[in-house]
């Protein structure tokens, strides 16, 4: 697919960010809203990297061609760091969770996808089992079976910042332990 970053220069003084997201990840603006921005404000160079979606950066490329903004599509891999088993710092006892910024992404069909899309598979999975444990520790939400499902339509990133706000709403975690910490300790 052609781009507007294939030969190009800048100058120095040149508005850039390679670290951007949308909607597609936790960002708060659509693809097309945030490609206004950045055209209106004359950016020379992003890069969207939203949390492990390759699969949007055909669409992202296309509609940074029809907005004649040079667009480096990117994806931000959430990982661990130095896993040894259980993925545990040593210290804390907490995940080593770390995020890689990939630059230069293709549409898929490409293996970066396939792991993304494992990333995706897995995170839900998580909230799933994070869910049931959070009721199995005495944690009463309402009877509602579409609750958990509303978080699951949530993109990968968001479903933990939704449980923590799924706890606050029940009136939990507002005080000690905090939402978050009930959060981590429910997986």
């Amino acid at each position: 697919m052609e781009s507007y970053i294939t030969n190009l220069v800048l100058a120095p003084d040149t508005a850039v960010d390679l670290h951007l997201h949308t909607t597609f990840s936790d960002g708060d603006w659509t693809p097309g809203q945030l490609m206004d921005y950045l055209v209106r404000e004359q950016f020379g160079l992003v890069a969207i990297t939203d949390h492990d979606r390759v699969d949007t950066a055909a669409e992202l490329q296309q509609l940074a061609l029809d907005k004649h903004l040079p667009v480096l599509v990117g994806v931000e891999m959430t990982t661990l760091w130095n896993d040894e088993m259980s993925g545990k710092d040593e210290l804390s006892g907490q995940d080593n969770m770390t995020d890689l910024l990939c630059f230069g992404v293709d549409p898929p069909p490409n293996a970066l996808n396939n792991i993304a899309q494992d990333l995706v598979r897995r995170q839900c999975d998580n909230t799933r089992e994070v869910f049931k444990n959070l009721r199995r520790k005495g944690y009463a939400f309402s009877q509602d079976p579409d609750e958990l499902a509303t978080i699951l339509e949530e993109p990968s990133p968001q479903q933990p910042f939704a449980l923590v706000d799924l706890i606050k709403r029940h009136g939990y975690g507002n005080g000690q332990p905090s939402a978050g910490r009930i959060l981590l300790e429910a997986g």
